[in-house]
C-alpha cells in the first residue's frame, strides 16, 4: 500500500459521514484513527482490481471514484461520491474483488485492514449494522448485474438459434446496454457475417455447376442411346454402351438433386402446388416395387382418398427417394410396407422395411449429404447419399416433416408428415 498521510482535522468528520460510521460512538472513531491512516490517490490511479487480492474496506472521504467492469478502459457503471465505501466482502475472504474502482479525480480515501474491521463489529452496534446494510447493497447491486448479463445471454442464445441456412443474415445489434458483451457479440456476427458470405458461395457454386452440368449431360444421354440402337443387339459395344449410359444417367440424377437441394438451401425451391391425390400416387409407387423387386413382399395400408395440396413432381420424387432405398436397403426375400393415414398432425405416411437395422453414429447422419452407412459400402449398394437429405429437404418446403423413427430390430422406418390441405 503506498504511504500514508497525514490524518487531518477534516478527514474526522469525513469519516463520521461515511456510511460505515454512521450513528459511531466518539469511542470508535478514535479507536480508527489510532489504527489506520489517510491515503491519497491521483486521478486515474487503480484502488481496487479483480487481478488484486484485498483485505481493506476503502472509505472515500474526498474525491470521486469510478466503478467499472471487464477493465479499467470499459465504460463507467458508477461513480461513487463521498461517504460511500468499497472492498466491503474483503471482511470474508481475500477473493479479488469482481470490478475496477478507480480514482475519477484527486480523491482521499480511509483504508481500514479487515482485523480492525472485526475488531469495530465486535465493539460497535452501530458499525456491524452499517456494514451488514452495505453487504447486502453489495449483493443487491452483484445481483442486478449477474441478471443483466443473464438477459444478454439469453438474447445471444435467441439469436443463435435462430440460426439456420435460410438465417444468416441474423445480427444482434451492440446496443449501449449491452457494453458488457460487445466485444462477444461483435466477434459472433462477424463470424455470422463469414458464414453467410461461405454459405452463400457454396450454395451458388453447387447450383451454378448443377446447372451447367445439366445440358451436356442431357446431350450426352441422347447420343447414347442412339449409339445404342445402331449396333448390334447383344454386341460387347452395346454392353459397353449400356454401361456408359447408365453412369450418365446416374450423373443426371446427382446434378438434379445437387441442383434442388441448391435451391432449398437459398430458400428458392419454387412450389407449385395442386391438388394430390396421395392414394393413387402411393398405389401406384407400390404396383412400382413390386415389379422392381420381385422378391420381396409388399404390403400396402393406404387410406382412401388422402390429398395434399403439394407439388406433384418434387412429392413424387421424396416418395420415390424412400421407397428406392427401403428396396435397396432390405433383406434377401424380405418384406416393404407403405402404410399412409389422415392424423391430427396432418397426413402421415411411413415406408418400413426389412433391414439389419442402423447403427446409431448412422442415425444421427442419415440426412446429411452424401453420407452412406458402413454396411451400405460393404454390401456394394449403387447410390449418391443424397435421397434421404433431398427428401427431407422437399417435405419442409411443403411445410412437412420426414424422420427416422425408433423402431424395434429387424426394421428401418421412415415417416413422412405432410399438411392436410
Amino acid at each position: 500500500m503506498p504511504p500514508a498521510s497525514p490524518f487531518q482535522p477534516r478527514d474526522l468528520a469525513a469519516l463520521a459521514a461515511t456510511e460505515l460510521f454512521r450513528d459511531a460512538s466518539a469511542e470508535t472513531l478514535a479507536l480508527v484513527r489510532e489504527h489506520a491512516s489517510v491515503r491519497d490517490l491521483a486521478a486515474g490511479e487503480i484502488l481496487l482490481s479483480p487481478a488484486l487480492p484485498n483485505q481493506h474496506i476503502y472509505l472515500l472521504l474526498a474525491g470521486a471514484l469510478a466503478l467499472r467492469f471487464d477493465s479499467p478502459q470499459a465504460p463507467e457503471v458508477r461513480e461513487l461520491l463521498p461517504g460511500v465505501s468499497v472492498g466491503e466482502m474483503s471482511i470474508i475472504d481475500d477473493a479479488p474483488p469482481s470490478a475496477y474502482v478507480i480514482a475519477k479525480v484527486a480523491s482521499r480515501v480511509f483504508p481500514i485492514h479487515r482485523d480492525l474491521l472485526q475488531r469495530l463489529i465486535a465493539g460497535s452496534n452501530p458499525v456491524a449494522r452499517n456494514l451488514l446494510r452495505l453487504m447486502s447493497q453489495w449483493l443487491k447491486a452483484n445481483t442486478r448485474h449477474i441478471a443483466a448479463d443473464q438477459n444478454q445471454i439469453r438474447r445471444l442464445t435467441a439469436t443463435i438459434r435462430e440460426v439456420s441456412a435460410q438465417g444468416l443474415d441474423q445480427r444482434i445489434p451492440t446496443t449501449g446496454e449491452e457494453r458488457d458483451f460487445a466485444e462477444l457479440i461483435g466477434v459472433f456476427n462477424e463470424m455470422l457475417e463469414r458464414l453467410e458470405r461461405s454459405f452463400k458461395q457454396a450454395a451458388r457454386f453447387s447450383g451454378d455447376a448443377a446447372h451447367e452440368l445439366r445440358t451436356p449431360l442431357t446431350i450426352l444421354q441422347g447420343r447414347l442411346e442412339q449409339a445404342l440402337h445402331a449396333v448390334p443387339s447383344g454386341s460387347a459395344m452395346q454392353v459397353q454402351l449400356a454401361g456408359i449410359l447408365d453412369e450418365v444417367r446416374r450423373l443426371s440424377s446427382i446434378s438434379q438433386k445437387l441442383l434442388l437441394l441448391a435451391q432449398a438451401d437459398g430458400g428458392r425451391l419454387s412450389l407449385r402446388r395442386e391438388r394430390c391425390d396421395l392414394t393413387a400416387a402411393l398405389r401406384d409407387l407400390a404396383e412400382d416395387a413390386r415389379m422392381l423387386a420381385p422378391a420381396l413382399r409388399v404390403d400396402t395400408a393406404i387410406a382412401p382418398g388422402l390429398a395434399v395440396a403439394a407439388d406433384g413432381g418434387l412429392l413424387r420424387q421424396a416418395l420415390h427417394n424412400l421407397i428406392g432405398n427401403a428396396i435397396k436397403y432390405n433383406l434377401a426375400d424380405g418384406w416393404l410396407r407403405i402404410d399412409a393415414a389422415a392424423t391430427d398432425a396432418g397426413i402421415k405416411v411411413r415406408v418400413a422395411n426389412a433391414s439389419l437395422g442402423i447403427a446409431a453414429a448412422d442415425r444421427a447422419l442419415i440426412f446429411e449429404r452424401f453420407h452412406r452407412t458402413e454396411a451400405a459400402r460393404s454390401r456394394g449398394i449403387a447410390g449418391s447419399g443424397l435421397g434421404l437429405g433431398l427428401a427431407r429437404e422437399i417435405a419442409r418446403a411443403h411445410g412437412g416433416e420426414l424422420t427416422l423413427d425408433d423402431s424395434a430390430g429387424g426394421e428401418t422406418v421412415f415417416s413422412l408428415t405432410l399438411p392436410s390441405p
